[in-house]
């Protein structure tokens, strides 16, 4: 079974806090999730789908990849961001605006635990783990979610 795994950076507190939160999920197609540092970015975070050998095959060339990483220096702390929680469709009904709300960082840990909280609800939701809809919004309330839990310990 894969865990959450520091490729590079302190960021072990981080990887024990995700490990217990995945605790109790199937993990089987997790082929690594891996917490690092970027270089470019404040932070980013991806997570890939499964890979088919084949079109229609049931064997897989590869599983869930998720990475999620931050930049300790890039961005000064406490760091405030709009973050999108909601949509709001316009009157019209072919456009939509994202409703967002502002989540304050005191720290490169802090950011990084709702990028991975994020991510991980990309992979939950897509592998059918838990209930929902597979969107940003979704996956930002997630992580904010895992960010209130982390702030509670």
């Amino acid at each position: 079974m894969c865990k959450v795994t520091v490729r590079e950076g302190p960021w072990e507190s981080v990887a024990l806090f995700a490990n217990e939160q995945l605790k109790g999920f199937d993990l089987s197609m997790l082929d690594w999730f891996r917490l690092g540092i970027t270089r470019i970015n404040p932070f980013s975070g991806h997570c890939q789908h499964p890979k088919r050998i084949k079109k229609g095959s049931h064997q897989f060339a590869h599983g869930y990849r998720i990475t999620a990483s931050v930049h300790p220096e890039r961005t000064r702390y406490p760091w405030t961001e709009q973050v999108a929680i909601g949509t709001e469709q316009h009157d019209d009904g072919r456009f939509f605006t994202y409703i967002k709300t502002p989540v304050e960082y005191a720290t490169a840990e802090e950011s990084l635990i709702h990028v991975v909280g994020h991510e991980a609800f990309h992979f939950l939701r897509h592998s059918k783990q838990i209930p929902g809809r597979n969107t940003e919004p979704s996956a930002n309330r997630y992580g904010i979610e895992w960010l209130a839990e982390w702030r509670q310990r």
